[in-house]
């Protein structure tokens, strides 16, 4: 298919991009003369579980702190990212999007202005206190590939299970999932185009309305960047080129022929998902297919997107 193709190309693509990326350069947003903060950029990066988001998080706050947060303060680390999961992201006060939304407010010299969570996107944007089509926010996508997505998603799973009625083949597990919907699902995340949920905030758990397709491509149309995990080094060195495009590119990490010291990464967290699929089969593969026909038209497009700002 068109990826594998794409695939061919994967170190020319990433050569380009070290040598130089020509993506659109953001305008600088206003500042009070102050140096008030009241109307900076509004990072916000929606983490969509098992798309290496992780990764992108943990090297972004990395490279904020060797910048000396130049532009860009983030408002709470990883080790508070279990103050967005489940319920405990409506009942309490002190999630990154309070936080967030906080220092919008303030207009505090200094004040943070970047936030990342496991929630679905718009509910997050609510609480922050900012819409899709706003222009302080500066929206950070990373999109991953379905089948790898559901391989992973598999992997965490049966890495993390202590119960041996969840322990069960990936044959199993997927047609188990063909079937199961509703939000009691009994072997955690469920696979039916979860990063279209994701973005367009809307169904998820084996079900998707019928418009959930359109506000997930809208969101890819006015995202401030969009990567795919496929290309994770590249499309990481492209969103540190837009968030401080009058800097040099990051080094040794971003240089043309640099391996990075292998710091650019996409960290699989001791999932091993190699030793719980060795292999996709053309069986499964199909079952695949089908629980993501709406992930993959997603995926192409951010592909699209990401291959357009590389040029």
């Amino acid at each position: 298919g068109w990826f594998s193709r794409m695939a061919g190309t994967r170190v020319l693509l990433t050569s380009a991009l070290m040598l130089s990326v020509r993506a659109p350069r953001p305008r600088p947003a206003p500042s009070e003369a102050n140096g008030s903060t009241i109307n900076q950029p509004i990072y916000y990066f929606p983490h969509c579980p098992k798309t290496g988001g992780s990764s992108f998080s943990t090297d972004l706050l990395a490279l904020i702190k060797k910048r000396r947060r130049a532009g860009i303060r983030a408002c709470a680390r990883a080790r508070h990212m279990n103050r967005c999961w489940s319920k405990a992201f409506y009942e309490r006060t002190d999630t990154p999007m309070d936080l967030l939304r906080e220092a919008a407010e303030s207009g505090r010299p200094g004040a943070c202005n970047y936030a990342t969570c496991e929630m679905k996107l718009r509910p997050a944007l609510t609480r922050v206190g900012v819409q899709l089509d706003s222009p302080r926010l500066r929206l950070l996508l990373l999109i991953r590939s379905p089948e790898s997505h559901v391989v992973s998603m598999y992997g965490h799973i049966m890495a993390r299970s202590t119960d041996p009625a969840k322990r069960m083949p990936f044959s199993s597990w997927l047609r188990l999932k063909q079937r199961e919907t509703g939000v009691h699902n009994i072997t955690g995340y469920h696979p039916y185009n979860m990063q279209v949920a994701h973005l367009s905030s809307m169904g998820g758990n084996g079900h998707l309305p019928a418009d959930a397709m359109a506000k997930a491509l809208e969101a890819i149309d006015k995202a401030f960047h969009v990567g795919v995990l496929e290309h994770y080094r590249a499309q990481f060195c492209l969103a540190a080129h837009r968030i401080w495009p009058h800097s040099a590119v990051p080094k040794p990490l971003c240089e043309c022929g640099s391996a990075g010291n292998g710091a650019l990464t996409h960290k699989t967290h001791g999932t091993n998902v190699k030793s719980w699929v060795p292999h996709v089969g053309r069986t499964d593969r199909r079952v695949i297919e089908q629980l993501t026909r709406k992930d993959a038209r997603l995926h192409s497009n951010a592909t699209q997107r990401f291959l357009r700002d590389v040029r």
